[in-house]
């Protein structure tokens, strides 16, 4: 019976065996004899759980997806979240910032595992474009956007917060850490860039003046080094 504890305690040794050689090697060379040896499970037992890796690495992925559906609910799907009790478009695009970023720590480890798997349904990196694209353009205060505009707007927001959410991977700065020191200087580099090239109208003049003064006054090495790459 799939509920019961021996069945649950398998499951996780399975997974955590998983994870083990995620860690050691390439998710291609990984095989079921790895895992049988790392669990250490039976082959019998294993298949009694999954068909294959691929079926463990897809409900690593499904786990994933439930959570940003958990995520999304307590965002656009909820009236009382700062999205909506915020004043003005600094404000919510701050507000969204900061909970995506929290989203990201509360599930450093699954994402972790994530972007070591690379299948044809499994693309971590194109998986959290998708959805940062997916909140962007639902942002009420982007209802009365042009659709060419928009899209135009919500491909720079994403692959902006994407780079910003990467960095502490190719730097030794901690996760958490970066995250925290970075969520007042995300809003300051991409309301800057959507105005240096002509997105953000002159009504946005004021902030797009405040972002670049805040990116000025970094002095993180990597934030200088982020804020270079885009001015180029």
């Amino acid at each position: 019976m799939k509920e019961g504890l021996q069945y649950q305690r398998t499951d996780k040794a399975i997974r955590n065996a998983f994870v083990e050689l995620l860690e050691q090697k390439k998710f291609e060379q990984i095989t079921i004899a790895d895992i049988l040896k790392e669990a250490p499970v039976s082959r019998n037992t294993f298949y009694a759980h999954y068909r294959d890796k691929y079926e463990i690495a897809e409900s690593f992925y499904q786990e994933y997806l439930e959570k940003f559906h958990d995520f999304k609910k307590n965002t656009y799907d909820n009236p009382d979240a700062g999205l909506y009790t915020a004043s003005d478009y600094a404000g919510r695009n701050s507000w969204l910032i900061q909970a995506y970023g929290r989203f990201y720590r509360e599930n450093k480890k699954l994402i972790h595992i994530l972007e070591h798997i690379h299948t044809d349904t499994i693309d971590m990196h194109k998986v959290m474009l998708e959805d940062q694209k997916m909140l962007y353009r639902n942002d009420p205060f982007h209802k009365d956007t042009p659709k060419e505009q928009l899209e135009y707007e919500t491909a720079i927001y994403a692959g902006i917060l994407s780079a910003l959410m990467e960095l502490p991977q190719k730097t030794s700065r901690d996760t958490d850490q970066f995250l925290s020191q970075m969520d007042s200087i995300n809003d300051a580099v991409i309301t800057a860039a959507l105005y240096a090239i002509g997105i953000r109208m002159p009504e946005h003049q004021a902030a797009a003046l405040s972002a670049v003064k805040e990116i000025q006054q970094a002095t993180e090495l990597e934030q200088v080094h982020l804020v270079s790459k885009y001015q180029k």
